[in-house]
């Protein structure tokens, strides 16, 4: 959820997909809203969960995550193939099949190969390990609850 989840979210949130999705649409309508709203909040709960001392992000923690992003979009482009062959028609769910925003394009252009273009996407997950690390610096205060005689006071 930290790495793989955060790094797609925060891809989705500030590159949306294109002109089939919500690009064009007005941004009251609830397709455009309830987009943004997962995807923000996506990356948004990790921040806070490692700002409040939830998680400690460590370096050894990208290799699995970028193996696990690698592993997930094998998977998808498997579903997305079975899918597409079954119904006869293109299915292209996170993206495995062909690039649908800028960024996705970029990568398509250096890799212009189905699935293959996807794993250079392990790219994005220094800069989102580098967000986790900087929230990661808060210090977490800690308030307790401390009974004294017969009343409750605090202590932090």
């Amino acid at each position: 959820m930290y790495f793989v989840g955060s790094a797609g979210a925060l891809l989705g949130a500030l590159m949306p997909p294109g002109p089939n999705d919500i690009i064009g649409q007005s941004i009251f309508v609830y397709n455009s809203i309830s987009y943004f709203v997962r995807h923000n909040l996506i990356f948004i709960i990790p921040v806070m969960l490692i700002a409040l001392g939830y998680y400690k992000p460590k370096a050894k923690d990208m290799p699995i995550a970028a193996a696990t992003l690698i592993g997930l979009a094998t998977v998808m482009h498997v579903i997305n193939v079975t899918f597409s062959a079954i119904g006869g028609y293109l299915v292209n769910y996170f993206y495995t099949r062909f690039a649908d925003n800028v960024i996705l394009e970029i990568f398509w252009n250096i890799i212009p190969i189905e699935l293959v273009y996807s794993y250079s996407l392990v790219v994005i997950l220094i800069p989102v390990f580098a967000i986790f690390y900087l929230a990661s610096l808060f210090k977490k205060t800690e308030v307790r609850l401390v009974q004294k005689g017969s009343g409750v006071t605090w202590s932090g």
